[in-house]
């Protein structure tokens, strides 16, 4: 299954009541997927609002590290990193281009009976995505618990 594109959401949410579900679901995707430079471009087309849902969005991105309480931290760093190797020997890299459709969406401000319509257009996006990495990640926790590893949340 794929993940839904913003105007998707927009659309899946569409009445005018449901703005509001719609601009924190595509924060929430943003935020997590592609880092800052998009949640500052959020908080600029959406101002306040935005601010309130990337803010409410932020503890779904909650960092996690391996450790091994029970291994000196050289040998458990070394540990991980032939984890790693050995994962990425397994399941090597995949690159696939893909372009992600442009979309567009319309808010209305309305001030002392006077409205105005704004449109965001976001264009479409050439994107280059390694299809094995969610699987090459498995492989490497999966040595990681085998050697004794834990996930603690930072």
């Amino acid at each position: 299954m794929r993940d839904k594109t913003e105007m998707e959401l927009i659309e899946e949410l569409a009445t005018p009541g449901d703005r509001l579900k719609a601009m924190f679901a595509v924060a929430s995707i943003y935020v997590c997927k592609k880092g800052r430079e998009v949640a500052m471009y959020l908080a600029r087309s959406f101002e306040s609002v935005a601010l309130v849902c990337l803010a409410l969005s932020l503890p779904a991105c909650a960092q996690t590290e391996w450790v091994n309480p029970s291994m000196p931290p050289s040998v458990w760093a070394q540990t991980q990193v032939n984890c790693e190797i050995g994962a990425a020997r397994a399941i090597p890299p995949r690159i696939v281009t893909t372009v992600e459709p442009g979309s567009f969406f319309e808010t209305n401000n309305c001030h002392k009976g006077e409205c105005s319509k704004y449109v965001t257009v976001i264009p479409p996006q050439q994107v280059q995505q390694d299809v094995n990495e969610p699987l090459r990640e498995k492989a490497k926790d999966a040595c990681l618990m085998r050697n004794g590893g834990v996930q603690k949340t930072l």
